[in-house]
Parts: C-alpha cells; sequence; structure tokens
C-alpha cells in the first residue's frame, strides 16, 4: 500500500546526477503525497535518523553502507500531516570522506537511499487499528568526480 501513498524523489543542488568537487555533499530527499488521503509521516525521527545510504563503486561494485543517526524513539509517534499532493523535504549530507572510500580519482558511485518508517494514513475506510501503515521506498543518485566527466565527455 505505500507505494500508493507517498514518492520520493532525492537531488543534490537540484540534479539527480552529482558532481563531486570534493566536498561534502547535501542530499534533498522530497517526500510527495500521491494518494487522496492525508498520510500522518514522522519527519522528525526520519530527519533526526536519516535515511539508510548504501554508496556502491560503479567498476569495482564494492559497496559501503553508513551508519544512520540515533532520534529520540518517542518522535516515531510525532507525525508531520501531508496533504494529498503536498511534498515535505529531508536532508542529509554525503561526507567526501565517504564518497572517496573506494578512490580519490576518476569518482563514478551510486548513493542508494532508503526510507523506511510507519505512516499514519487518513483513511476514514480504515479501522483505527490500521490506520498504521508501513511506507518502504528507495531512490539513486550518481556521482562523477568532475575528472569523471571530463573523461566522459572526450569519449
Amino acid at each position: 500500500m505505500s507505494s500508493q501513498l507517498l514518492s520520493v524523489q532525492v537531488t543534490c543542488k537540484e540534479k539527480t546526477e552529482c558532481l563531486f568537487d570534493g566536498q561534502d555533499m547535501p542530499i534533498d530527499i522530497a517526500i510527495r503525497n500521491v494518494s487522496p488521503f492525508s498520510i500522518g509521516l514522522p519527519q522528525q525521527y526520519m530527519q533526526e535518523k536519516g535515511p539508510y545510504l548504501t554508496l556502491i563503486d560503479k567498476e569495482t561494485q564494492a559497496k559501503a553502507v553508513l551508519k544512520t543517526g540515533l532520534p529520540k524513539f518517542a518522535l516515531k509517534k510525532v507525525f508531520t500531516t501531508i496533504k494529498p499532493g503536498e511534498v515535505i523535504h529531508l536532508s542529509s549530507i554525503l561526507k567526501a570522506q565517504e564518497i572517496t572510500e573506494f578512490r580519490l580519482k576518476l569518482i563514478d558511485v551510486t548513493a542508494l537511499i532508503e526510507l523506511s518508517a510507519k505512516v499514519k494514513v487518513n483513511d476514514p475506510a480504515l479501522p483505527p487499528e490500521h490506520e498504521l501503515s508501513d511506507f518502504e521506498s528507495s531512490a539513486t543518485l550518481r556521482i562523477l568526480g568532475k575528472d569523471t566527466l571530463e573523461l566522459v565527455n572526450r569519449k
């Protein structure tokens, strides 16, 4: 049911392909309510915890799973209402040292961003004990080093 409730889009500097310049890289996670119902999302909990992040080196397929934060458990029950069609944003930062874990030059990394939470669905047809639904979604970003982009553009 969750895939019909919320959609997720991830960008860095409003692009889905990110140019790594040696600095930490902020990412924006846009969550849109695509359902006909208001949805309660534990936004503060999700922001403090952060998404599940896995970096994958394109050449070697080596993976690095990054740590998440430790939010207060009580925040799981504090819901932000997202009306149909509305968007809320979460932010995260990929640290330069995480991106360069595989190599210092010719960086070509995919970032897999995964979200999961219990959401509150304001559907009058659901009995109160069923108003919480599992929400899971993922998206990817491609991260290229400047030198990698120059090499690709020469071909």
